[in-house]
């Protein structure tokens, strides 16, 4: 069933809204005394046609009801009641003729004018009932006073002009001084004169801050929609039948429609494509059952030009101050152009990860096929130098020499890539376990003595006693440090290479120095970066892969890196362990 509250709230809306359009110039334009002259002027308008009908009426019924009863009195004031009919005839046409109704009030005080002057003046005929007189009389003071929205004046002065008529009328009536009740006839008009002047006071007093209270609303309408008219996005409303009752000038340039061509129409007829309406229903109806934000979601929605748009929309219900529901506010923007760059970015980088994913299976899968052959000459190499197939001579051993560290550096660089690519794919597990950084640097020490022997340069390790044990994993922090260590003795001729450990920032930093020929300013950013070498002139070859890979691991294990170094004194390379990796917990 429809909800009558909700529509009725929900079109009141929409129809302030449409007075509030205009009225708009009366609002800011004309002073408070100015605007309510002019909403007095305009209710009485409004009022006039209905008043005149009703006293018409009633005149009508009186007369029928006089010559039924009193057919002899009628005939003896038969003008007066002529003038009634004429009065109240007066205003209803005055009123109701187009041209004329600006006039209303002064159609009205005409008519009041000569009523009254026919109802006061039958006092004189002998056949007149002085009391019902009275009675109409005052019955009619009251009466202006609570129905006709005139000013106040005006009721004053009529009150004046009928209660000094009737006073005349009354004395020069020839039954009078025989009238056994002359107080009644007397009292009843002055009392009712006395009230019909603070009914005027009272009411003219509770129209104006009706006014007052209906300017104050209308503004702050009309404040509402030039927000709403001049927002960048759409705004749309609907009632609880889904259809439209405001369409502000965004949504206009959006979809094309002015807003007279959609009010009243269905929600989910005009913009909405044919297979998209059954969900904009359901939409409707769950917030007609939930009070929460729907969206933002993107839907296809059509233009009056029939282009497909994508627009992103939010709404919320409107509900009635029983609670029921009362209608809906959406707000929506043009995001064709986004959508579709948004949906080829995404296409692209679908592509670009599906070769991402083909390059490091290619790498992974090259790395190990080269790792055998490399192997087997590193193999025969230690033979031959082992005298294996026979003695070798000098010479030949500084050619089989030659061959085995080139076939290191080969391995060295499948090993380094093949590491990159399975932390680039993701098949890199984190093992985390408890360790103690001495005994771990002890092993680095004890596996790395070949390359520590090194002519010219001397490996110091600073390792103190008491280093709290730390949760990560062991063997890339074994990798971080060897390629740490490697990378120092390489570019390091003649000096000192230091690898020293310290407790700092509920973690343990590991710090590998050396005295080499250290890394200008502006490559100091990039030293982290794959495929970078700073010192080519050393011939010391490799892929400069070892940096990177240090870096890959350490954001494994939720460790942080950092650099200083000065051309001509050296390089230091800190790694900062932390106690356990952020969001996890020490197990035991």
């Amino acid at each position: 069933m429809q909800d009558p509250t909700g529509h009725a709230s929900v079109a009141a809306a929409g129809q302030t809204l449409a007075l509030g359009r205009g009225l708009i110039a009366a609002l800011e334009g004309p002073s408070e005394p100015e605007r309510y002259s002019e909403a007095q002027a305009q209710a009485m308008q409004d009022a006039a046609p209905s008043i005149a009908r009703a006293a018409l009426a009633i005149v009508l019924v009186y007369i029928a009801a006089q010559l039924w009863i009193r057919p002899a009195q009628f005939w003896a004031a038969w003008p007066a009641y002529a003038a009634e009919v004429f009065a109240a005839s007066l205003v209803l046409v005055g009123t109701s003729v187009s041209r004329w109704r600006r006039y209303a009030e002064a159609w009205f005080v005409a008519g009041d004018f000569i009523f009254s002057s026919a109802l006061t003046l039958q006092l004189v005929s002998p056949e007149t009932a002085l009391g019902g007189v009275a009675g109409f009389t005052s019955v009619k003071m009251l009466a202006t006073a609570l129905f006709v929205p005139w000013r106040a004046r005006r009721q004053y002065l009529s009150v004046a002009y009928t209660l000094a008529l009737y006073g005349l009328a009354l004395m020069l009536a020839p039954h009078f001084p025989e009238e056994p009740k002359k107080v009644h006839l007397v009292a009843l008009p002055v009392i009712a004169a006395f009230l019909s002047a603070l009914g005027t006071v009272r009411a003219a007093r509770l129209r104006r801050t009706l006014l007052e209270e209906t300017f104050k609303r209308e503004a702050a309408v009309m404040r509402l929609q030039r927000v709403l008219d001049r927002m960048p996005v759409g705004c749309v409303i609907s009632d609880a039948n889904l259809r439209y009752q405001y369409w502000n000038r965004a949504a206009e340039n959006i979809f094309g429609y002015k807003m007279e061509e959609v009010l009243g129409k269905s929600a989910v007829d005009v913009i909405t494509p044919s297979h998209l309406r059954d969900l904009s229903v359901r939409g409707f109806e769950e917030l007609a059952r939930e009070d929460h934000v729907l969206g933002p979601m993107r839907l296809e929605n059509v233009t009056k030009d029939g282009r497909t748009i994508v627009c992103e929309w939010s709404a919320v219900g409107l509900h009635n101050p029983d609670g029921s529901f009362g209608g809906m506010l959406s707000m929506c923007q043009d995001v064709t152009e986004k959508h579709r760059d948004e949906q080829a970015r995404r296409e692209l980088i679908a592509q670009l990860e599906e070769s991402d994913r083909i390059r490091a299976a290619f790498v992974a899968t090259l790395s190990h096929e080269l790792r055998s052959p490399i192997n087997v000459i590193l193999g025969y190499h230690d033979l031959l130098m082992e005298g294996v197939f026979g003695p070798v001579s000098r010479a030949q051993q500084d050619v089989i020499e030659r061959i085995g560290q080139a076939a290191r550096q080969v391995l060295e660089l499948v090993t380094s890539t093949l590491e990159v690519s399975r932390v680039q794919a993701g098949r890199t597990p984190v093992n985390l376990q408890l360790i103690y950084p001495r005994a771990l640097l002890e092993q680095v020490r004890s596996e790395t003595l070949e390359i520590q022997d090194k002519e010219g340069v001397r490996v110091e390790w600073r390792i103190p006693e008491g280093l709290p044990p730390v949760y990560t994993d062991a063997a890339k922090v074994k990798v971080i440090v060897k390629n740490l260590l490697s990378n120092a003795l390489k570019y390091t001729e003649q000096g000192v290479v230091e690898i020293q450990a310290v407790e700092a920032r509920r973690g343990v930093e590991i710090r590998v120095s050396d005295t080499g020929y250290g890394i200008p300013a502006d490559a100091l950013p990039h030293v982290f970066e794959p495929f970078r070498q700073f010192h080519t002139q050393t011939g010391s070859g490799g892929a400069g892969l070892g940096l990177y890979l240090v870096r890959l691991f350490a954001d494994l294990i939720g460790a942080q890196l950092t650099v200083q170094s000065e051309v001509g004194k050296g390089s230091t390379f800190t790694v900062w362990i932390p106690l356990q990796p952020p969001g996890t917990v020490v197990q035991p």
